[in-house]
């Protein structure tokens, strides 16, 4: 009940979708199938059919959902070779695991994505999506009346690996890239458990007895130094299945040699011109023009890498057949890859997976940084345990507490060390102890030393302070000099045409009263002026010696406290 109300829950959200994206329901012995109908428009791809309006997808939710993940089937064939055979494409498509927070809304949007990603590595025939072992089947995908109506059902027997005479009814099933056996369930009409698969490309062989013609062996490749897995099948229909499998794999590209005791042998990427000769050249051509076009108003790097494929394809088709039209397309790729603007997009992608590779490894260095400080921060712990032990304990105990000072150190660097003798104990515990002491000593060494230091930059300070106010003061001591001395010429002039008014004399005696901040008053006869000049050099005097006398001493005792503490740092 509860697991319904999950799934009616996740079907009410999927209404959020665009209007691009149409669902329906429906239910089987495996579970409830979401079908969706993404519409072209969604799939940014010009290699795309044109004549192709929607792809169908079916997400398949088990009766273990949302503890296990769903599986996604494409039920469209768009793609070469096709990926509507009933293989799980949801790993592909999502690319990364399986959280039960993961809405199902979210993972369809992720389908023109990935079409796209399978057009452009359509070339290369990258291996997409995979087959559960273990997992139920519907028989009804495969065949002319099923979804991939270009594979094929063999009702077959396989042979027993220990016993050669003792056989079990199979299903061999042949996709146009894949080859599966599942096992006929009695209970349940049409359906089959998925026993063992592999890719047509990982075959390496097939061999057949002249004595018996039905009786089939599949010969699979090595993998990690392992013997290769044979497959012993009795085919009633051998002639059939044999012919489905070399036309399958010759439709991608892999020759196929038969030797003269009329064996099978299959060999992986043998490409020769037979199989270039069936690359639709046309096709190829049709799309180089659409994606030259297009890469002037899309400078994007999927872009560049679809038509430098597509280059490469060409190259390949014409040199063998020794055609100079190799050499143009040759030219085309050069050109391209030499543009500044491609450049640009290659050491942006360049740059950016640096980036990311830098953020990893800055990351991991952190984190075992991290990892590092924790061990060292955990008390290190021995697990021999004794009487004599626990005694070494009580007195480290009691030794730690004897003084404020030693406790706040051990607690900063406790080492727990249970076990041991007793003498080695106390001896590590006074060395550790003494190593304490001096590290405290340096401490306080170097906090006396920073405060001398602090100390002495203020002195400089106050002292430079000084002697800018003592300049200041010279400058003010020459300013009211000089007006002293012009103050002198206008009395002398006075005294020698006293054909002047007595409103000048006023204004002189006015210019004289201005000289207060020098503490000279002066007088306008020549008597008084002279007399005035004595004074003035004898206040004037008086200032130098005070100044003087107040920044020796300050000197001197800087000099005191540097002599000092230079004398300390040596010692």
């Amino acid at each position: 009940m509860a697991q319904s109300q999950h799934e009616a829950s996740k079907l009410d959200m999927l209404k959020n979708l665009p209007q691009d994206y149409q669902f329906s329901t429906f239910e089987t012995i495996l579970g409830l199938y979401i079908r969706f109908q993404i519409d072209r428009r969604l799939v940014k791809s010009e290699l795309l059919d044109k004549r192709q309006e929607k792809f169908v997808f079916d997400v398949l939710l088990d009766h273990k959902y949302p503890f296990q993940q769903p599986q996604i089937f494409c039920r469209t064939p768009f793609s070469i070779p096709p990926l509507n055979d009933g293989r799980d494409l949801f790993s592909d498509i999502l690319k990364s695991e399986w959280k039960i927070a993961k809405k199902l809304y979210e993972i369809v949007q992720y389908i023109p994505e990935f079409i796209s990603e399978v057009k452009i590595t359509e070339e290369e025939m990258k291996v997409y999506g995979t087959f559960h072992l273990g997992y139920l089947y519907e028989m009804s995908n495969w065949g002319p009346g099923g979804v991939d109506r270009g594979s094929k059902i063999f009702e077959c027997e396989e042979q027993d690996e220990q016993d050669e005479e003792l056989y079990y009814a199979r299903y061999l099933v042949i996709t146009q890239s894949a080859l599966l056996i599942l096992e006929p369930q009695k209970n349940l009409r049409n359906m089959g458990l998925l026993l063992s698969w592999a890719t047509l490309q990982s075959l390496d062989k097939l061999r057949r007895n002249l004595n018996r013609p039905d009786l089939v062996s599949f010969v699979w490749r090595h993998i990690d130094g392992k013997q290769p897995w044979v497959l012993n099948l009795l085919i009633s229909k051998h002639e059939e299945c044999i012919s489905t499998l070399v036309s399958n794999m010759q439709n991608m590209g892999v020759g196929v040699d038969r030797n003269t005791k009329n064996q099978t042998k299959i060999k992986e990427s043998e490409v020769t011109k037979d199989a270039i000769q069936q690359m639709d050249i046309e096709q190829i051509l049709e799309h180089i023009s659409v994606y030259e076009n297009a890469i002037n108003h899309d400078l994007s790097i999927s872009t560049v890498q679809t038509l430098t494929t597509l280059y490469q394809k060409a190259i390949e088709y014409y040199s063998a057949f020794d055609d100079l039209m190799y050499n143009d397309f040759l030219n085309r790729m050069q050109s391209l890859l030499q543009r500044d603007d491609i450049q640009i997009v290659l050491n942006s992608v360049e740059d950016e997976q640096k980036q990311q590779t830098a953020a990893s490894l800055l990351f991991n260095k952190n984190q075992a940084e991290q990892q590092e400080q924790q061990q060292r921060s955990k008390p290190q712990i021995d697990f021999d345990v004794g009487d004599d032990d626990e005694d070494d304990n009580s007195q480290q105990t009691t030794q730690t507490q004897s003084t404020i000072q030693q406790q706040q150190v051990v607690d900063k660097k406790k080492v727990f060390t249970i076990g041991g003798e007793d003498d080695d104990d106390d001896q590590q515990q006074e060395q550790q102890e003494e190593e304490y002491d001096e590290e405290d000593q340096e401490e306080e060494e170097e906090e006396q030393v920073e405060s001398k230091t602090e100390e002495i930059q203020q002195q400089k300070q106050e002292e430079q302070k000084h002697q800018e106010e003592k300049a200041q003061n010279q400058e003010i001591y020459e300013e009211q000099k000089e007006e002293v001395k012009q103050v002198e010429v206008e009395t002398k002039v006075t005294d020698q045409a006293k054909e002047q008014p007595v409103v000048e004399q006023k204004q002189a005696e006015q210019i004289q009263t201005t000289t207060v901040t020098a503490k000279v008053e002066v007088k306008t006869d020549n008597m008084q002026s002279d007399q005035l000049d004595d004074e003035v050099d004898a206040e004037l005097l008086k200032l130098e010696q005070d100044s003087d006398e107040e920044d020796k001493p300050k000197e001197s005792k800087l000099d005191q406290e540097v002599n000092v503490y230079d004398k300390e740092t040596k010692e």
